[in-house]
């Protein structure tokens, strides 16, 4: 089966992780391996559609049935509103993370995930989605108040990266957003609106999560899809 996902995200202060360098290569279809914990129930918004022999996992927010963090914590608060997602922080500087889990093998299978974000303000959000987990070997994508992005390798015992390592990106707006994570065969592709921004080789990654990041009050994550099939 394939699945393919948004996710939406912010960004900006992981100190507690810590960053990799990139390498050049094409870009490649998605693909991944599903079981029943990303197939919807029939009922809701939250669907898993067969398009084309692939599988389509969309997450609309209609209701919590994948368990996306909800209520106030200590560096955030979490919010499941009428068909989006919000993370919010005191401070746009200061970001929050809400990962739920996958039922395969990310390392093993290709796949995309993909996250589509709507936004309030002069200023863009500051967003992302990671892959893998949140403490070591993931992937981030993010994007900043500052139209600028960022797209790391994070490892847990690696130099931290701050918001001097985002690099501005005309493609970013203040009102809507989308990023996208694409991984085939040894490669591993990031866009933001549709716009290949960096292709590396695919590194290992520690976890089979994936998540979405916030900062600031101006964003919601309206929309997360994966899609893919199994090897």
């Amino acid at each position: 089966m394939k699945i393919y996902c948004f996710l939406g995200v912010a960004f900006l202060s992981l100190s507690a992780v810590r960053a990799q360098g990139t390498m050049s290569a094409k870009s490649i279809p998605v693909l991944v391996n599903t079981l029943p914990f990303f197939e919807a129930k029939a009922t809701t918004k939250a669907t898993s559609d067969v398009i084309k022999g692939r599988t389509v996992w969309r997450e609309t927010f209609v209701d919590n049935q994948h368990g996306w963090k909800t209520g106030k914590v200590k560096n955030g608060t979490f919010i499941l509103a009428p068909n989006g997602y919000q993370i919010q922080t005191e401070k746009r500087e200061i970001e929050a993370m809400s990962l739920i889990d996958t039922p395969f093998d990310l390392n093993g299978n290709d796949f995309t995930l993909e996250a589509s974000i709507e936004s309030t303000g002069d200023a863009p959000p500051s967003v992302g989605i990671l892959i893998g987990g949140d403490s070591d070997r993931f992937y981030v994508l993010q994007i900043n108040y500052l139209w600028k992005f960022i797209i790391q390798y994070v490892l847990a015992d690696k130099k931290p990266f701050t918001a001097e390592d985002f690099v501005f990106n005309p493609n970013i707006t203040n009102t809507r957003n989308k990023l996208k994570i694409t991984k085939s065969g040894a490669t591993i592709d990031f866009y933001i609106n549709d716009e290949k921004i960096q292709t590396r080789l695919f590194q290992p990654i520690a976890g089979q999560q994936i998540g979405l990041i916030g900062a600031g009050r101006n964003a919601t994550f309206r929309q997360v899809m994966l899609i893919g099939s199994a090897k």
